[in-house]
C-alpha cells in the first residue's frame, strides 16, 4: 500500500484540490492520501480544501494544525503519525504537483524489487522539475522517524 502525503500551507484551494484530484485517479489497488494543512490561519484557504476532502471516502484524510513547529518537516511528521500500518511506501506530493494515475504503480515494482520490500517504510519524494527522478529515504525504525527539511 502507498501512503501519499500532501503537505500544504496557505496554497490556492483550487491548486491543491486539483493535486487530490489527480492521486485520486491513481492505478494502485490500495492506497490513501493524507493531506497535511500547517499553520494556514485564513479557513477561506484551508476549509475548501477539506470539505472537498470529506466527499472522497476514508482512503483520503485531511488535517489542519495550527502553531506546528518545523514547517513542511512538521507537516510531514505528523502525516506518518497519520500513516495507515498497512503502509510500505510513503510518496510525499508537493501541493502544486500533477502526478500521472500509473505514476506510483510504475515506482511499486521498482521498490518491491528490492528483497526488504515492506520493511523498512520507505519515503520517496518526486521532483516536481525532475518528474522522473526519486529521492528514496530508507528507515530501519520509522516510528521515531524525524525529518528535517532546510
Amino acid at each position: 500500500m502507498v501512503s501519499f502525503h500532501v503537505p500544504c500551507y496557505n496554497e490556492p484551494p483550487e491548486m491543491v484540490i486539483q493535486t487530490i484530484t489527480v492521486l485520486t485517479y491513481c492505478t494502485l489497488p490500495a492506497f490513501e492520501i493524507i493531506i497535511m494543512d500547517n499553520n494556514t490561519k485564513d479557513e477561506a484557504v484551508y476549509g475548501p480544501v477539506r470539505d472537498f476532502v470529506a466527499t472522497l471516502g476514508p482512503h483520503v484524510k485531511f488535517y489542519h494544525e495550527e502553531n506546528m513547529k518545523g514547517a513542511k518537516a512538521g507537516a510531514l511528521n505528523y502525516a506518518l503519525g497519520k500513516t495507515s500500518s498497512h503502509a510500505s511506501l510513503v510518496c510525499i506530493v508537493d501541493c502544486d504537483f500533477l502526478v500521472h494515475p500509473q505514476f506510483a504503480e510504475k515506482h511499486v515494482k521498482y521498490f518491491e524489487q528490492d528483497p526488504k520490500y515492506g520493511e523498512p517504510l520507505i519515503i520517496y519524494t518526486i521532483q516536481p522539475c525532475l518528474p522522473s527522478m526519486l529521492t528514496v529515504y530508507s528507515f530501519e525504525n520509522w516510528s521515531n522517524l524525524s525529518l528535517s527539511l532546510s
